[in-house]
């Protein structure tokens, strides 16, 4: 008997791409909305971007040639899991032009979401990883290494005072669910 292999009829999941300066609050919403949407029953994923960086077997700096590889590492992770019908909420600096133009012609169903937080705020949160960079110290964007800002993200947050409210972001992300 002959059987006919049909074709996969899986919906494609979202990719939530959240990025901004270091210390900007990526992490906190990417775990806060990943928490809320497997509450409500969506197979997701949350990957961070240095916690990819160690899984990956953490042979990359933080120069800019590598931030470029770790990003089209957390692409095509990103795409992998989403063709499979997973949500996936992404946390990374990122903030490369190149990458953005790369998610969005090979991720179906992607959405990028902008932290802007003034790096003023950002060294008052942490002021010893950003006095680093003011040393020479180490390589942080915004301080002693050049980022791009994002072109046409579909969201962008710019906290008051540089503290996101989590339930409106939530509540906004959760808009580009359907």
């Amino acid at each position: 008997m002959r059987t006919c292999l049909q074709q996969n009829t899986r919906p494609v999941g979202v990719v939530f791409w959240i990025t901004g300066l270091p210390k900007s609050g990526k992490t906190t919403l990417a775990q806060a909305f990943s928490e809320d949407i497997r509450a409500k029953g969506y197979a997701t994923v949350m990957l961070d971007g240095d916690a990819f960086r160690r899984a990956c077997g953490n042979d990359l700096g933080f120069d800019p040639k590598s931030r470029l590889l770790n990003a089209r590492r957390l692409n095509g992770m990103c795409r992998l899991l989403s063709e499979q019908g997973l949500t996936v909420v992404c946390s990374t600096v990122s903030l490369i032009t190149e990458i953005h133009a790369l998610n969005r012609t090979t991720i179906q169903r992607y959405v990028e979401v902008f932290l802007n937080v003034p790096v003023e705020t950002l060294r008052g949160r942490d002021p010893a990883f950003y006095n680093a960079a003011d040393c020479g110290l180490a390589m942080i964007p915004g301080i002693n290494q050049t980022f791009e800002l994002p072109e046409s993200p579909e969201i962008v947050f710019e906290p008051a005072g540089g503290t996101l409210c989590l339930e409106y972001a939530i509540s906004e992300l959760l808009k580009w669910m359907h």
